[in-house]
Order: C-alpha cells, then structure tokens, then sequence
C-alpha cells in the first residue's frame, strides 16, 4: 500500500475537493447533499480498484446520489446489532437520563452503573466500522447489492493483516480529524465567539477536512482490497 498517496490524493485537485468539501458542509442541506459525496467517494474507490489515484469527476449527480444511498444503506444494515445494544442501555439507563441534565454528570453516573456495557458498546462500535467498511468496498467492487452482504467472503478478507493495517491508519486518521474538530468548535464556543460568517467558514473548513479524510479512507481500503484480491 502507497500511504503517501492515499494522504496526498485528496489534495490533487483542489477544485474538485472543493465541490465535496461545500456539499459536505452546507448545514442541514448536507443531510441530501452528503449522500452526493458518498457517491463520489464511492467513485473514487473504484477507480483506486482500477490501480488509478485520480480524482473522478464531479458528474453524473444522480448516480452518485443513488450509489451514496445504497452505501448508507449497507452501514445501515451492519449497525443493527449496534443501534439495538444502544437503544438496550438507554432503557436501562432511561432513569439517569431524566435525573441528570449535565453531560459530564450523566457520564460519570453512566461509567459507575454500566461500565460494563459500555465497554461492550464501544467494542460493537469498532467492530461495526470494521466489518461495515470492507463491506462497502466488497460492493463498490462489483455495485450489486448483494455482494455487501456476502458476510462469509468479507469475514475471510477482513482477518488479514492487510486490512487490518490500512483500517487503523484510516480509523486513526479520522479520529484525530474528528477530535480537532470538536476541540475547535468546543473552544470557539467557550471564547463566546458568535456570527453567521464564522460559521460558514468552520462548517467550510469541516467540509475540507471530513471528504478529505472519506477520500484518504477510501483509497486505503481500496488498496488493501485490491491487494487481497490479487493474492487469491
């Protein structure tokens, strides 16, 4: 795998990364317009399939649309097991959540009461991005359906060393992405700094860092796929 590419890759074409980064970050209207860049993202996993690191075009809207909502629909489905384990402690926990109104105070009684499962739950969680991820690039492959759901072929692909490094470098790198920007937003909110303009440029900003680190992720896992594949 080309590490150096996949983090440069983003950056090749700052008018295109542009595109993204704005329907990334238009507010409320990227609920529509993010299933655009998950298209596009897909796009781009195909062709690192093809052994190309080109950008795609912005093209084809529609279809990058439809394949944005199947790919939510595939991570929708591997988050089952996990949105039933989150809706399970929030019944158990539904007595604190009415008693505690402080964040830190309803965490803090959280850890005391359900360390456990919560430990359980941050496990599912890592365990659902895994899986879920290699499942879309299964069906990026191919774009039927149900090759995503091939759970025994992704299982098989998904316990290798390969897959393994390049999902901790893209999980890693889009968790220190996420970390920075709640740190940003955290201290822009606790300096009391206000202002319609200011939003749009953290929310533009966001949009930069968030496709780009979609972008990064895709083309390491693809490059992990595309290896694996080579080597059956």
């Amino acid at each position: 795998m080309n590490y150096l590419d996949a983090f440069q890759r983003p950056f090749q074409d700052l008018k295109k990364l542009t595109i993204g980064a704005v329907l990334n970050g238009i507010p409320v209207l990227n609920i529509l317009t993010g299933l655009l860049v998950t298209g596009y993202t897909a796009e781009a996993l195909r062709i690192t399939l093809a052994k190309k690191n080109s950008l795609p075009p912005w093209q084809h809207f529609l279809d990058l649309f439809k394949k944005g909502v199947f790919l939510t629909l595939l991570w929708a489905i591997y988050s089952i097991p996990l949105f039933l384990a989150l809706l399970t402690l929030l019944f158990k926990s539904a007595e604190t959540l009415l008693e505690k109104t402080q964040p830190a105070a309803l965490l803090a009684d959280l850890l005391q009461q359900h360390w456990a499962y919560l430990v359980l739950l941050c496990l599912l969680f890592l365990a659902t991005w895994y899986i879920a991820l290699l499942a879309t690039v299964h069906y990026i492959a191919t774009y039927r359906f149900k090759d995503g759901l091939q759970l025994q072929v992704i299982l098989s692909r998904a316990f290798t060393l390969t897959y393994l490094k390049a999902w901790i470098v893209s999980f890693g790198y889009t968790a220190l992405v996420g970390i920075f920007l709640q740190a940003l937003l955290t201290t822009i909110q606790s300096e009391g700094i206000e202002g319609i303009f200011l939003g749009i440029v953290y929310n533009l900003f966001a949009g930069y860092l968030t496709f780009a680190t979609a972008l990064t992720t895709m083309t390491l896992c693809g490059q992990a796929y595309r290896e694996l594949a080579r080597l059956r």
